[in-house]
């Protein structure tokens, strides 16, 4: 695991993680609050150094699973490093994974502390094989003493750091060197006021960074890029 600092209290770790086939990268954010805990939005998968270098930085007590994709792949031997750290997950986690104890549920905006906040990203679905459709139930997070937004699967950025193939279909459903969600995301998400009004909620926070856990950071435009992101929606909430 190579943790990188993107700002104050704010680093990132990304691994490879495959879907439908493709290589789409995966990134934990982890975040040291105000009392020195941390959160680690979106676990990977460790090692005992790993942990060392964690262990560093400050006291892991929040284990973040933002959706019901797959960001809970790596929860149980995450636990096995941290039994004592909280887990939190979205509405219908627990079905998805009975074998996990969910301790608190980010079904309601809220906050850690001052300096990360979280809002539920409502209403956006997409497909799991044999065309399932999955209503996500995301929980976007912004650290705002990085003006940094933390995204999951609610948009991509892919580009040319990724694989081939990747890239190819990353092209075809129009998250290719641009913050979007992917035309699949846009076919099946049916309701758009939901959408809407979630985006309206997140633009009210001060942000500059975009953090996908899919895809490149954008560093310095991330507010107005998240915003032409989810414009087809807004204009259809009108």
């Amino acid at each position: 695991m190579n943790l990188i600092l993107l700002g104050s209290n704010i680093w990132i770790a990304s691994q490879k993680l495959g879907f439908y086939g493709l290589e789409v990268g995966n990134k934990m954010t982890v975040i040291r609050l105000e009392n020195g805990e941390l959160v680690l939005i979106s676990p990977i998968k460790i090692d005992r150094s790993d942990c060392e270098n964690l262990d560093a930085l400050g006291k892991v007590k929040h284990l973040v699973v933002p959706n019901l994709l797959l960001h809970d792949l790596h929860v149980n031997e995450m636990q096995g490093f941290y039994p004592d750290a909280t887990l939190w997950g979205v509405d219908g986690f627990s079905k998805k994974r009975p074998d996990l104890q969910i301790d608190a549920l980010l079904n309601k905006p809220g906050n850690f502390d001052s300096s990360l906040e979280y809002i539920p990203f409502d209403g956006l679905k997409t497909a799991l094989p044999i065309w399932q459709v999955l209503d996500i139930k995301e929980t976007v997070f912004c650290h705002k003493p990085s003006k940094t937004l933390i995204i999951a699967d609610v948009a991509f950025n892919f580009d040319e750091h990724d694989p081939t193939l990747t890239r190819i279909i990353a092209r075809l459903l129009g998250c290719y060197k641009i913050l979007k969600p992917s035309l699949v995301e846009k076919w099946l998400s049916d309701d758009k006021a939901k959408i809407a009004s979630s985006v309206k909620e997140i633009l009210k926070w001060d942000f500059d960074r975009v953090v996908p856990a899919h895809g490149s950071i954008i560093e310095v435009t991330g507010k107005e890029e998240f915003k032409a992101a989810f414009e087809w929606f807004l204009s259809r909430s009108l």
